[in-house]
């Protein structure tokens, strides 16, 4: 086994021997981070998705044998830096799956709104939408009433929200609790 030199004067053998204490060693985290953010500039959306999905993986498929997945052994690598090169274009491949998948799912909405327009549904379905419209439009801000329509009128994920309105999965969390709390308050004086 060939040392490899982690920083300037770390070393270690390859491959370790404990995978899992691996995954959370300072030269491995390091490298994480900064293909997080090198990823950053070319998917600002779905760069620590990717990282951290990727990472998940990895271990699911080094320490335990997932029965789905093909496993993975860290001695079929020619040392370290040649397991990190496969992890950084593990992480870029899952970016750019995220952001093709992104991109159909944006024309899937289109496409659903374009139908839903030519519906003719019944006007009665409409009464109940009509009057909750009404009231976001009058008691929520712009930002919690935005966050409200995507996430349920909209049909879409927390996460996905964050990302249409270029913000944290846990500030929309934050947002629509607010939004809540602000319409339970709403209706309880009505």
């Amino acid at each position: 086994m060939s040392k490899v030199p982690m920083k300037k004067d770390d070393t270690h053998s390859w491959p370790p021997t404990d995978e899992l204490t691996y995954f959370g060693s300072p030269s491995f985290v390091e490298h994480a981070h900064r293909v997080s953010k090198r990823l950053r500039k070319q998917f600002p959306t779905w760069a620590e998705d990717a990282v951290f999905d990727t990472v998940a993986d990895l271990i699911e498929r080094v320490c335990a044998d997932h029965p789905k997945k093909e496993p993975i052994r860290l001695d079929e690598f020619s040392g370290e830096l040649h397991f990190l090169a496969y992890v950084s274009v593990a992480c870029r491949h899952r970016a750019i799956d995220r952001t093709r998948k992104g991109k159909r799912q944006v024309a899937h909405d289109e496409s659903s709104l374009a139908t839903l327009a030519s519906a003719d549904p019944e006007p009665e379905a409409f009464l109940h939408a009509e009057d909750f419209l009404a009231n976001i439009k009058s008691v929520l801000p712009e930002q919690e009433r935005q966050v409200v329509l995507f996430h349920y009128l909209g049909g879409c994920s927390q996460r996905e929200v964050a990302d249409r309105l270029s913000m944290s999965r846990s500030y929309v969390s934050k947002i629509l609790k607010s939004a809540i709390r602000r319409l339970k308050r709403h209706f309880e004086l009505e």
